[in-house]
Parts: C-alpha cells; sequence; structure tokens
C-alpha cells in the first residue's frame, strides 16, 4: 500500500509542468517543505503514543495500532512528494544530501529500532529500551526532518536571488546591445554628413558661381580621392575652362588687328569652342543640378569637346561611384531600420512580460503575506490552546489529590464503622447478659412468694428493658452494616473516580505534547515563510527595477528606431537608377512609437543634413521630406 501511495504521488508530481523560474521552484519547494512538516508531525505524534505505552508496560492495542498505522500512512504518502522533488532533474544537490541523511537516521536506523519495538508490544513481550531512550532516539530521527526543512528553506532563497541576479545581468547586456546599436547609427549619420552630403553641398554652391560667371572661386575636395575628389577635380576642370575661354575672349581682342579672313577665322573658331564650352557648363550645370536635388541617376550622355570630354566621363564615372557608395549606405540604413525595429518590438514585448511579472510578483508577495499572517494567528492561538491545555492538567492533578484525599477519608469511615459494629455487638451481648440474670431473678423471686413479688416486678422490667436494648443494637448493626455496605460502595467509586482521573491526567499530558509539538512547528513555519514573504518582497523590488530599466530600453529603442526611418527617409531623397531610392521612403505612421520619439543629436545632424537638400526651407522635416 506504501509503495502504491509513493507511485501515484510520483506520478502526479511527475506530470506537473514546473516553469524554470525563482517564483515556481520556491512555491514547489515550499510544499516540499510543507511535506517535511507533516513526516515530523506524524513522528512526533507516534513518539508520544508510544512512548506513553512503553511507560506503561502494556502491549500496542488494535485500536492504537490502527491509530498508529494511519498517521504512518499520512506520514508515506508525505515522503512520496519529497522523493518526487528529489527525482527531478533540477533537484537541488544540497536538499538531495540532506534527504540522504533522512533515508540513513530516520528511515535507517530509526526505522529498525522502530519495528521491534511494533513486534514487542504486538506480541506482548518486553519492550527492547524504556520510554525515555525512545523518545531520545525518536526526537534524533525527528531532527534529521527539520535539518532537512531548513536546508529547503534556505535553497529557496538561494534560488529566489541568483535568479534576479540572472535578469539583471540580461537586462544590462540588452540595454549594451541596444547602445552599441544607437552608436553605430550615429557613426553612420555621421559619415553621410561629413563625407558625402557636406561636400556635395559646397561643391554645388560653387558650381552656382560658376553658371553665374565668377570664375574667382577656390574649388574644395580637390585633394580626396573617392568620388567626391573625381567631382571636385571635375569642377576645378570645368573653372579653368572657363578662365580659357576669358583668355581666349582677351585673344580675339587682340586679333581684331588681324585681317578680315583671319579675323573671321579666329571668331568661328571661336564661336565654336565657346559653344561647345557652353554646352558642357550646361549639360553639367543640368546634372549638378539634379545632383543638388538628390538625383545621382543623371549621365551626361553627349560627348564634349576633345579637350572637354575627359571632364564628362570623370563627371560620369563619379556619379556612378556616388551612386554605388548611396546605394550600399541605403542598404545598410534599411539593415539598421529593420534591425531597431525587431528591437523596438522584442523591447516592447519585454515591456509586457516585466509588467506581467511584476504584477503576478506582486500578487505572491500579497498571498504570501495573508499566509504568513494566518499561520502566525494560527501559531498563537495553538500557544493559547498550550496554555490552556497545561491549566487543565494542573486542574486534573489538583482533583486527582483531591480524590486521593476523599478515599483516604471512606476508609477512615469505613474503619470508624466497623468499630462502631464492633461496640454495638458488645451492647448485644451485655442486653443478652442482662436478659439472662433478668430471667434468673425472676425465677428467683418466684421462689420467694410473696416476698419476692416486688422484685419479680422490677426483674420483668430489666428484662423487657434488656430485651428493647437488644432489638435497639441489632436495628442499630443493620443501619451500620447498611452504611458500611454503601461505604465500601463509594470507596470503589471513590477508586474508579480517581483510576479515571489519573488516565485523564495522562491523556491531557499527552494532549499537551502534541500542542508543544504543533506550537513548535507553527513557529518554525511562520519562520519559513516570513522568509519567503521577504524574498519574494525582494523579488518584487527587483520585478520593480527591472520594470524601469526596460522602460528606459524601450524608449532608447523607440528612439533608435525612428532616427533609422529618418535616416531611410533622407536616402529616400536621393534618385538612383531605374528609379528606385537609397532609402525606404515611406515615413512612420501616425500613432507608431517611433513618430513621438524624443529628439537626439543624431537628428538634430539629420535635419541639418537635409537642409542641403530641402530647397532652402528652415521648417524642413524627414516626415515633410518623406509625404
Amino acid at each position: 500500500m506504501t509503495a502504491l501511495i509513493m507511485s501515484s504521488q510520483d506520478l502526479r508530481i511527475a506530470s506537473q509542468i514546473i516553469p524554470n523560474n525563482a517564483l515556481a521552484r520556491s512555491l514547489l519547494l515550499q510544499e516540499v517543505k510543507q511535506a517535511v512538516w507533516v513526516m515530523s508531525e506524524y513522528s512526533g505524534r507516534e513518539r508520544a503514543a508510544i512512548g506513553a505505552v512503553i511507560a506503561g508496560g502494556t502491549p500496542i492495542s488494535s485500536d492504537q495500532r490502527a491509530s498508529l498505522a494511519e498517521l504512518r500512512g499520512r506520514l508515506e504518502q508525505a515522503r512520496a512528494t519529497v522523493e518526487a522533488y528529489a527525482a527531478r532533474d533540477f533537484a537541488s544537490p544540497d536538499v538531495v544530501h540532506a534527504l540522504e541523511t533522512v533515508r540513513e537516521e530516520f528511515f535507517g536506523t530509526f526505522e529498525t529500532l522502530r519495528q521491534d519495538v511494533y513486534r514487542a508490544g504486538a506480541g506482548g513481550s518486553a519492550y527492547p529500551l524504556s520510554a525515555d531512550e525512545w523518545i531520545s532516539a525518536a526526537t534524533r530521527a525527528i531532527d534529521t526532518l527539520l535539518a532537512l526543512s531548513e536546508t529547503i528553506s534556505a535553497t529557496a532563497a538561494a534560488y529566489t536571488t541568483r535568479d534576479a541576479d540572472a535578469g539583471q545581468q540580461g537586462l544590462l547586456i540588452s540595454i549594451a546591445v541596444l547602445s552599441l546599436t544607437v552608436l553605430m547609427a550615429g557613426i553612420a549619420l555621421w559619415i553621410v554628413v561629413m563625407r558625402v552630403t557636406g561636400p556635395i553641398q559646397r561643391l554645388t554652391a560653387v558650381m552656382s558661381r560658376l553658371a553665374d560667371g565668377d570664375l574667382d572661386v577656390t574649388v574644395p575636395s580637390t585633394g580626396r580621392r573617392d568620388e567626391i575628389g573625381e567631382m571636385a577635380r571635375a569642377v576645378l576642370v570645368f573653372r579653368d575652362a572657363g578662365l580659357q575661354k576669358m583668355q581666349l575672349e582677351a585673344d580675339a581682342e587682340e586679333g581684331r588687328k588681324l585681317t578680315e579672313q583671319e579675323r573671321r577665322e579666329r571668331e568661328l573658331e571661336k564661336e565654336k569652342e565657346a559653344r561647345a564650352i557652353q554646352d558642357a557648363i550646361t549639360a553639367l550645370g543640368t546634372c549638378l543640378s539634379g545632383l543638388a536635388r538628390g538625383d545621382v541617376s543623371n549621365r551626361i550622355e553627349t560627348p564634349f569637346a576633345p579637350a572637354l570630354d575627359k571632364l564628362r566621363t570623370d563627371f560620369n564615372e563619379s556619379a556612378a561611384k556616388l551612386e554605388e557608395a548611396l546605394r550600399a549606405v541605403g542598404e545598410n540604413a534599411r539593415a539598421i531600420h529593420g534591425g531597431s525595429e525587431e528591437i523596438r518590438t522584442a523591447a516592447d514585448d519585454l515591456a509586457k512580460r516585466t509588467e506581467m511579472q511584476a504584477a503576478s510578483v506582486e500578487q505572491t508577495a500579497a498571498a504570501v503575506e495573508q499566509l504568513t499572517a494566518t499561520v502566525r494567528n494560527s501559531s498563537q492561538r495553538a500557544e493559547e490552546a498550550g496554555k490552556l491545555v497545561s491549566r487543565t492538567r494542573e486542574k486534573a492533578e489538583s482533583s486527582g489529590e483531591v480524590v486521593i484525599r476523599t478515599v483516604e477519608a471512606m476508609g477512615t469511615i469505613e474503619t470508624s464503622s466497623r468499630e462502631i459494629g464492633n461496640i454495638i455487638g458488645l451492647i448485644d451481648d451485655i442486653a443478652f447478659q442482662t436478659n439472662l440474670l433478668a430471667l434468673n431473678a425472676g425465677v428467683e423471686a418466684a421462689r420467694a412468694g410473696e416476698a419476692g413479688k416486688g422484685f419479680a416486678v422490677v426483674a420483668q422490667e430489666v428484662r423487657q428493658l434488656a430485651q428493647r436494648s437488644a432489638e435497639a443494637a441489632k436495628e442499630i448493626k443493620t443501619l451500620i452494616t447498611n452504611s458500611g455496605q454503601q461505604v465500601e460502595a463509594g470507596v470503589e467509586l471513590v477508586d474508579a473516580t480517581g483510576k479515571a482521573l489519573r488516565e485523564i491526567i495522562g491523556e491531557v499530558q499527552e494532549i499537551n505534547e502534541h500542542v508543544s509539538a504543533i506550537v513548535a512547528a507553527a513557529r518554525e513555519q511562520a519562520t519559513g515563510l516570513e522568509e519567503i514573504n521577504s524574498a519574494v518582497s525582494q523579488m518584487g523590488r527587483s520585478a520593480q527595477q527591472n520594470a524601469a530599466m526596460v522602460e528606459q530600453s524601450t524608449a532608447a529603442s523607440h528612439g533608435l528606431a525612428g532616427e533609422a526611418a529618418a535616416l531611410n527617409t533622407l536616402l529616400g531623397q536621393f534618385k538612383l537608377s531605374g528609379g528606385s531610392t537609397a532609402g525606404v521612403s515611406s515615413a512612420p505612421k501616425d500613432g507608431d512609437p517611433s513618430s513621438v520619439a524624443s529628439a537626439s543629436p543624431a537628428r538634430k545632424l539629420l535635419r541639418k543634413v537635409a537642409g542641403a537638400f530641402g530647397s532652402g526651407r528652415a521648417d524642413w522635416t524627414p516626415g515633410a521630406a518623406a509625404g
């Protein structure tokens, strides 16, 4: 039957799904600790019951065996809960080690002694040890259960602390990854502003002045070795061509002194060169204007004059390389945008789970606190019951002493009744002797004749008086006999009352031991619940701190998503070949968290960069450009 109970208990606990967190493991350990308390409680009751039987030297009755078997069955059922926990993969090594001690001491050495006592009690033979030795051995075995309970409490506290630290460490790692992503996005924005849009804006200004005929300008970025440098050097060639045009005009002024034919030939040549230069300037101006608007797909397809055609090829190569660079930056920006969206979604989910966890921990803390108050109240009531039982035991002992004195008084009354009976017997003998004497006196008076008549009358009166005395003595003796019988019955009843009071005193003492054990166990359980309550409160504080950090992380992820969207919007202004853009052209939707993220230095840089392509409007924003 015990094996069946343990197997069913193992199946029930094994079928439970235990989440891998501090709260679930702490609650499971609390259930195991409750089972250990049940084992110690029923062991204490068995200790008291067997101790009383050994002290009385009586065999174990059938009723006592049934009661002890019920206690043992509940103990084995609680043991099944503890053994099932120890069989789990995540069982604490400390708890398993303490359970090994319980198996060796309680279910090993002490169990052998217990079986010997039960065999002696069932067979009516002498017990192998005294009551004090039995109580000492049982107490040592129960102490191993109490040590197991303390180990379970320490393990639950350690689980709570370890899981709280792990959660905080994971949150810090997430924040570090998020910060690194924000830094990388800022660096990408800085590269775009400092290495691409700024130089292009300055080159656009120079080309505007050249188109207006101002050749006294300095072309920036001519020393760079990238596409921007090649474009700057192409603009430098354009400026030199303008200077050459001015020189040609000066030469034309000097050619007026030549012959008309030479002058016309030179003028035609100069006009041809001027048209070629003007066509080159117009084509370059158109392409550079489109480049200023963000269109990097324009190419100069019409060949220039041989002296200027290298300018066209250099511009086309620079525009092609710039387009490739913007396409690569756009792909990286889209990757950053997608990663930021995933981080934002994960941060929102983490925030929701953290809020749910904080709410669960708060509810658990309230439930544990209520349970602690209930156990504390039960402990106080158990202490009051213990005091009441102690007073009852004292009164019962006092009543026993009164009964003993009553028995002694009844014995004294019985002795006095016997002495009175003896006296009545003596009076009866005297009356009998007096009656004989009166009868002899009457006979003698009859013999005396007339002289003895008076004496005969006196003798008759004496005889009658002796007869009445004898009758009265018989009646008194009958009453004394009845009184003695009633006194004997009273003595027997008082003896039975004394015996019953002694049994009551023994039962009260056993109840007092049980109540004391209950008080001690309730105090220990209240202490353990206070420790768990403290650990759950610590978990609640950690959960609140984690929730605050998650909220900050969520806000940062929303900001990163907004900045990545703004970067994609800015890159969307660059038109590539095939009609595509360098970035995602759609702006954040209204109501999206990223659209209300707080402004950051990266956003300010984006506004400055976008000013170069926003037609000079001071109120330009990434959202407006995207729309």
